[in-house]
């Protein structure tokens, strides 16, 4: 989990994120470390998904609910 949230990070940073604003919680990279099993691709395709589904409804972060609904299908 430690290594997705740093890679999570890593290409957040590259981005232009803020290096103190933390997008996902531990809940979410829980989930995210479940699901993917440590994928590169997989991850980055989830969090993508997430990104989107973040700024759909104005929210600051993901967290495992919103991570969760994605790997469901309950959000689209």
């Amino acid at each position: 989990e430690e290594e997705i949230k740093k890679m999570i990070s890593f290409r957040l940073i590259r981005a232009g994120s803020d290096q103190e604003v933390s997008l996902f919680d531990d809940g979410a990279i829980k989930e995210i470390h479940h699901y993917t099993r440590g994928y590169p691709r997989r991850i980055a395709m989830l969090c993508h998904d997430a990104l989107k589904e973040m700024v759909m409804w104005d929210k600051q972060s993901a967290d495992a609910e919103t991570i969760h609904g994605l790997i469901s299908g309950q959000i689209a």
